[in-house]
Order: C-alpha cells, then structure tokens, then sequence
C-alpha cells in the first residue's frame, strides 16, 4: 500500500490512531534508522570540522608567527605593512593558476547554493562529492591561511564555514544521506566551524540557523543535531584565534550606571554602522567588481588581482593605519579596548578604510571572512561616536566608551554578514555579561533600519 513507503523527508513522522501497520513500522523502522545515522553524520563532521579547522588556524597563526606580523601592530612606515600583503596576494594567485591549470577552484561556494544542489528536483542522495571536490576544498583552505598568513584584510571565519559546509557534505555523501538530511547536516556543519574556529558554541549553533533555516519541522531537530556535532567540533579543536571572552573583565559599564539610559545613543551608534555596512555591500563591493572586470578586460589576468589587492592593503598599512590588517585578535584588541587612544578622525577613517580594503580583497577572489573585517570596521565606528559624545556631553558618558565600540562591532556584523542573531550571540560570548544584550539589540535594530531606509531611497 502507499502508507508502506518511505517518505522523501525521513524526518516526517505521521501519527496515526489505531493498531500499527505494517507499512507504519517500516516507516517508524525508516525514521529510527534516519535520526540514527544523523546522529551519526553530526558526530563524525564535528570531529572532522575540529580537527581540520584547528589545523588551519594553527598554520594561520604559524605563518605569522614565522613573518613577524605581530611586530608590526602600530609600527606605522615600516616597510613589511607594504610587502606582506602584496606576497600574500601573488601567492593566493599563484594557488589560482595551479587549480585553474587543473581544472579546480579555490572559489568559496555560497551555503544558499550548496543548499540549492541538495534541493534539485530528482534529488535523492548527495552524489557531488569526489576527488575533485576533496581538492577544491584543500586548495581554498590553503589559499586562505596564504592570505590571512600574510595579514591581508579579510578573516577567518569563511575558510572555517567551508570546511565545515563541505566536510559535512563529503560525511552525508558516505552514508548515503537523504536530502533533507543532507540540509539539517550542511546547517550542523556550518556550525561547527563558527563554534570551533572561534570557540563560541552559542554563535555557532545560531549561525547555523541564520543561514540555512530549516523548515518548521526540521529546526529542532537541528538544535538537537547541532549540538552534537559543535560539542564534538569544540572538543577536537584547539583555541588558536579564539574569541571567547577577549572582552571579559576589560569592556562593561560603569558600576552604578544604567546604560537603558543611553539607548538613545547606542541607537545612533547603530544608525551608523548600518549606513556603512550599506556602503560596503552597495556601493565598495559593485565598485570594487567592476574595477577587477576592467582591470581584467585590459589584459591583466584574474590570477593578479588578489596581488593588487594585497598591493592596497600593504600601501594603506605603511602609510596610514597598520590596523587595516589581519594581525589575529592583536588589533581588535587595540581598537576596541584602547580607544581613547585614537582621535574621532583616526576612528573614522579605519573604520571606512577597513571596509573598502576588504571589499577590494574579498571581490579579487581572495579568499577568507568578512566576520573579523566588519567587527573591526564597527568597533570603530562605535568608539569615534563615543569619543564625540564625550567631548559634547558636559557629564561625559554614563558608559565605559568602550561599550560604544562594542555595539558598533555588533552592528556591523550583524549588518555586512545579514546575521543579527549571531552577531547578539557571539557579543555575550565574547564579553559573557549580560549588561550587553540590551545596548546591542538597539543598535542592531537601528543598523537593519538604517540600511533598509537608504535601500528604499536608492531603489526610488
């Protein structure tokens, strides 16, 4: 009969009343067996994911090491800001040349897309994974810790999610995984590089959500899944580039204050970083894409422009503000916890500077992260509105100026990266007080309205 099959969606239970069918049990039976080898699946992407995104973030930070970049936090004129970068790039394009000469790419795959495939009509199990998609996925991550090795401004969190996204599909392809499975798996292996990489489970788990959403039905069984496999990714994982409590005892508000107070301003704080996170997707991005497409059309091959990327990056560094790169967590510290040692202007400028290098870098085909980027690029926006705010208010701020710094990265990445959950998340990890949740639900809230507002007004 037609109640003997099993259903396309394995995680579909149906209850009946009555005696149990025959065809019920092999239903049941297929459920069982379905939630079984997910679990299963989870299990073996976190261990994965763990091991592997260790890996690349210990060679990251081995690379820098090696190269002294480090050293070079605040050490503005000093010639390596110029060089590194730039190597960084030509190697990003050297990697380029040899997978294009083998047919391969070092392209990330965007998670709506791997989703997409596993959705096709006809779909029944995952059939993309091979030797060519194994390489793909080696020769990217190698691009990316070339990159970020050599300090050039993007982060590590979208080698971490495609390690993650496609480890999980390689796991799915060798169980023989369903598609609906397959998407629950793709959202948990996500997760477990956010959670891993960064050792922030709650954000990742959130992240994961964010993106992917699964449908109604599937979502708690994705809480349920993702908690496998995060805690298994955690566990396997060192905490090289960690985030988890960088601002914990160093950031909060002053004893005795109320920051609801100055919602009004986190509100501002916000209204800001929305406005530049606008710039950043529509206008630096289209910008920047239209410059390699010319550059590219007068003869100059596509393996060189994370070169030239890297060229601009290095240039801004040596001469402007070495905080532009990637140095680890060394300068967002600086930025975000000594921000009353930087004038509005210097604030302002890194903030808008940041943003269009890592446009410049992220549109040349290099690959890595906007997370740290955009967090950076907030921090200060937030800290230069503080530091206005201080000098205009008789009072002062009732507020450390540095939760002003804090709402902006919040803002920011909630904003650029389209994930505003995550971004609220990954702020209580990063901080673990509570003090912050209301100041940047505010500020995420009026960054979303800010951004909306100038896309009506463009559009019209």
């Amino acid at each position: 009969s037609g109640s003997s099959k099993v259903p396309r969606d394995p995680f579909e239970i149906t209850s009946r009343s009555g005696p149990a069918s025959k065809g019920t049990c092999l239903v049941a039976l297929s459920c069982s067996s379905s939630l079984l080898r997910s679990s299963l699946a989870c299990l073996m992407t976190g261990v994965l994911v763990g091991i592997t995104v260790s890996w690349f973030n210990q060679s990251v930070t081995m690379i820098q090491g090696a190269l002294g970049v480090g050293k070079l936090l605040g050490q503005k004129g000093e010639l390596m800001l110029l060089i590194l970068p730039c190597l960084g790039g030509l190697g990003v394009g050297f990697i380029q040349l040899l997978a294009n000469t083998g047919g391969l790419s070092v392209a990330v795959v965007p998670l709506p897309d791997m989703r997409k495939s596993l959705n096709q009509p006809g779909a029944t199990k995952t059939s993309k994974v091979s030797w060519r998609y194994a390489s793909n996925l080696f020769l990217h991550v190698a691009a990316a810790s070339v990159a970020l090795g050599f300090a050039n401004s993007l982060g590590p969190t979208a080698p971490r999610v495609q390690l993650g996204a496609r480890i999980s599909n390689m796991v799915g392809d060798l169980l023989h995984a369903w598609p609906a499975e397959c998407e629950v798996l793709l959202a948990v292996g996500a997760a477990a590089g956010v959670a891993s990489g960064a050792h922030a489970p709650l954000a990742g788990v959130v992240y994961g959500l964010d993106m992917i959403w699964p449908t109604a039905e599937h979502r708690s069984m994705y809480f349920s899944l993702a908690m496998i496999g995060v805690v298994a990714a955690m566990t396997m994982s060192s905490k090289t580039l960690s985030v988890a409590g960088v601002l914990a005892d160093n950031v909060g508000v002053r004893r005795g204050s109320d920051p609801h107070k100055e919602l009004y301003l986190f509100a501002i704080v916000g209204a800001i970083c929305g406005v530049l996170a606008w710039i950043f997707n529509s206008a630096f991005k289209p910008a920047f894409s239209k410059l390699w497409a010319l550059i590219q059309v007068r003869g100059v091959r596509k393996e060189l422009h994370p070169g030239i990327a890297g060229l601009l990056a290095g240039l801004v560094a040596w001469q402007v503000a070495p905080e532009v790169l990637f140095m680890g967590w060394a300068n967002f510290r600086k930025v975000l916890l000594q921000t009353a040692d930087f004038s509005v202007g210097e604030l302002m400028r890194l903030s808008v500077v940041k943003l269009a290098l890592t446009a410049a870098a992220t549109t040349s085909g290099m690959p890595g992260g906007l997370f740290a980027p955009s967090m950076l690029a907030g921090a200060a926006a937030g800290g230069a509105f503080g530091l206005m705010v201080k000098e205009v208010l008789e009072d002062g701020l009732l507020s450390d100026l540095r939760l002003y710094s804090t709402v902006g990265m919040a803002a920011m990445h909630g904003s650029v990266n389209a994930v505003p959950c995550t971004a609220l998340v990954l702020v209580f990890e990063l901080s673990r007080d509570y003090e912050f949740v209301i100041p940047c639900i505010c500020g995420l809230s009026f960054a979303y309205l800010g951004g909306a507002t100038l896309d009506i007004v463009t559009r019209k």
